[in-house]
C-alpha cells in the first residue's frame, strides 16, 4: 500500500512528472525529519535506543518500498513489536563500545606510541560497528535468531567491505564531529536533530539495498 503522504499525479501531461517528483522529494524530507525527531526522543533513555534505532530503520525500509501508513504510526508499531528482540540484538554492543572507548583513552594517556595496539583497536571498532549496523539492516528485513543475525551481518559487512565502511562513516558523522570539535557540533546541533540519524540511515539503505534484495530472493527461494 502506498503512503498517503505521496502524491501520484498523471504522467501524461507535460511537466506534471517533474512536479510529482518534487512533491515526492519534499514528502520524503518531511518524513525523515519527523522520523529523526521521534527517534531521538525515544532514545533519550539509553536502554530504549536499540528498539528506537531498529524501529527507525524499519520505517525507512517501509518508506523506500512505499509501504506503511504514516511515519509515526509505523514507528510505534515497530517499536512495540520489536522491543524485546531489538534490545537483545543491540544492547551487548553498548558495553563493548564503552570498553573500546576506555581502551582508546588508556592508550592515549599511556607513555609511548603503542601504534600496533591502536591499529588493532581501530580494526576491532570498525568490525564491531559493521556488525552492529548490518545487524539492524538484517533484523528489520529477515526473521532470524540473534546469533545468526550477527553472523550474517558479519558476512554481509566483510563481503561488501567498501560499501560497509562508507555506511559506518555516514552514520558516525554526528559522533565524529562531537569528538573532533564539540564547538562545531553545537553549531550543527539543529541539522543533527533534524537529520542526524534518519538521513544517514536512509543513505545506508540505498547503498546496501542491492544485497538485501539478493538475500530476500534467496530466502524466498529456500522457503
Amino acid at each position: 500500500m502506498e503512503r498517503s503522504s505521496r502524491t501520484d499525479l498523471p504522467e501524461s501531461r507535460t511537466g506534471r512528472t517533474g512536479l510529482s517528483r518534487i512533491l515526492e522529494i519534499c514528502g520524503t524530507i518531511g518524513d525523515l525529519i519527523l522520523l529523526n525527531l521521534v527517534t531521538v526522543a525515544c532514545s533519550l533513555p539509553v536502554l530504549s535506543f536499540p528498539a528506537a534505532y531498529c524501529a527507525m530503520f524499519a520505517v525507512i525500509r517501509d518508506l523506500r518500498r512505499n509501504a506503511g501508513d504514516g511515519v509515526l504510526k509505523q514507528f510505534f508499531l515497530h517499536l512495540r513489536a520489536d522491543w524485546p528482540r531489538a534490545s537483545l540484538l543491540l544492547l551487548p554492543f553498548l558495553p563493548a563500545g564503552l570498553i573500546l572507548l576506555f581502551a582508546f583513552r588508556f592508550l592515549s594517556a599511556a607513555e609511548g606510541t603503542h601504534l600496533a595496539a591502536l591499529i588493532f583497536l581501530f580494526l576491532i571498532t570498525f568490525l564491531a560497528a559493521g556488525v552492529f549496523l548490518h545487524s539492524v539492516l538484517l533484523f528489520v528485513g529477515f526473521e532470524n535468531s540473534v546469533s545468526m543475525t550477527w553472523i550474517n551481518a558479519l558476512k554481509v559487512f566483510l563481503g561488501r567491505l567498501p560499501q560497509g565502511l562508507a555506511c559506518i562513516l555516514l552514520v558516525s558523522v554526528p559522533l565524529l564531529v562531537f569528538f573532533l570539535s564539540p564547538y562545531l557540533f553545537l553549531w550543527l546541533l539543529m541539522p543533527f536533530l533534524l537529520f542526524g540519524l534518519s538521513a544517514p540511515a536512509y543513505a545506508v539503505f540505498a547503498i546496501q539495498e542491492p544485497v538485501l534484495e539478493v538475500l530476500s530472493k534467496h530466502d524466498a527461494d529456500r522457503s
